[in-house]
């Protein structure tokens, strides 16, 4: 018994430090996305915020009946920028290399390849970036995210020691995290991995939350090990996130098939996995578990282009059972048994 209790006692400590770092990573990313964001206000603006790869991301004024240089220039969502005064760009580090050289009114060649479509090269006035979409894009969501910081610490403060307080403290952070550097998601594109890993672990401390507060679910008392699988998934998440942008960055996603003309979506296939959600919901209650979700695995994966109905089928009744087995034996939850009875 004292041995447990000293573990237990060393994990929380432990825990504690987690999160006091994890809020520190917060408070730092918040005071370097202001001086990003303060350094890329200093340019002028070419009229359009770019993803990564440098693609136009579709984000246009607030401003009602305006349109930012790009946009009215024809160019739209998924249009990648190629050039600016005769310069190639790779990324926003290119980009902003070229416009410190400028000043607000200067008009310069830009060349950007629409989607589908053949290179084009227009005339661009660079001007300040708006007033009113500073304020939409720039400053609430900094002072969202500093809301959500304070909330963090003073959380932490008083509840460091419970379970639900780190979570929540987590929570905060990654939401502080995530709206705080969304300008820089935009713009610098310095944090765009810690962004996709803060946004997949908000999630995972919303499960951990939620088994915790206002009191501790049923399921995991004695199971503390539990409250960690929501930041499991999260992590996996995140790292999957961050490894497609890697790709993304570097060359484009690795082994997809080659995108002929962009072709149509395929209907047929999201009708078949429309219908087996549909059918799963349906029939849940009357075959059970076990069954409704071993039919909604098939479909799934013949929608996806598998064609060995028999492979399929027998995964999807391990998989089933196995988590049928998990949550009503392991864990004591109820799911529905309907025809297959354990």
């Amino acid at each position: 018994m004292e041995q447990s209790y000293r573990t237990g006692t060393v994990l929380n400590k432990v825990m504690q430090w987690l999160v006091l770092g994890y809020q520190t990573i917060a408070v730092l990313v918040f005071l370097a996305s202001l001086f990003l964001a303060n350094d890329w206000l200093k340019n002028p603006f070419i009229g359009g915020f770019f993803e990564q790869t440098l693609v136009l991301n579709g984000v246009d004024t607030t401003e009602g009946g305006k349109h930012w240089a790009l946009y009215e220039q024809g160019f739209g969502l998924r249009d990648q920028l190629l050039s600016v005064d005769d310069r190639q760009i790779s990324n926003a580090n290119d980009l902003r290399n070229v416009l410190v050289a400028h000043k607000t009114g200067d008009i310069v060649p830009v060349t950007i390849l629409p989607f589908g479509g053949t290179e084009k090269t227009v005339q661009v006035t660079l001007q300040s970036f708006p007033r009113g979409d500073l304020i939409s894009y720039f400053i609430l969501p900094a002072s969202l995210s500093l809301v959500f910081l304070i909330i963090s610490l003073w959380i932490f403060g008083l509840r460091r020691t419970e379970p639900a307080g780190r979570a929540f403290s987590v929570m905060t952070s990654s939401l502080a995290i995530v709206i705080g550097s969304l300008f820089d998601l935009y713009t610098s594109h310095r944090f765009t991995y810690l962004w996709t890993m803060a946004a997949a672990l908000s999630a995972g401390a919303i499960i951990d939350l939620a088994l915790g507060f206002p009191q501790e679910a049923r399921v995991v008392i004695g199971r503390p090990y539990l409250r960690w699988i929501g930041y499991l998934i999260g992590i996996g998440l995140g790292a999957c996130g961050v490894v497609l942008a890697w790709q993304a960055l570097t060359g484009g996603w690795r082994n997809l098939p080659v995108d002929d003309d962009h072709a149509m979506p395929d209907w047929v296939a999201f009708a078949t996995i429309s219908a087996g959600i549909v059918l799963q919901m349906a029939i849940i209650g009357i075959a059970g578990f076990v069954i409704a979700s071993a039919i909604l695995f098939v479909l799934i994966a013949r929608g996806y282009g598998s064609r060995r109905l028999l492979r399929d089928t027998l995964i999807a009744l391990v998989l089933s059972t196995a988590v049928y087995l998990l949550f009503t034996k392991a864990l004591g939850l109820s799911l529905p048994a309907g025809l297959i009875v354990f």
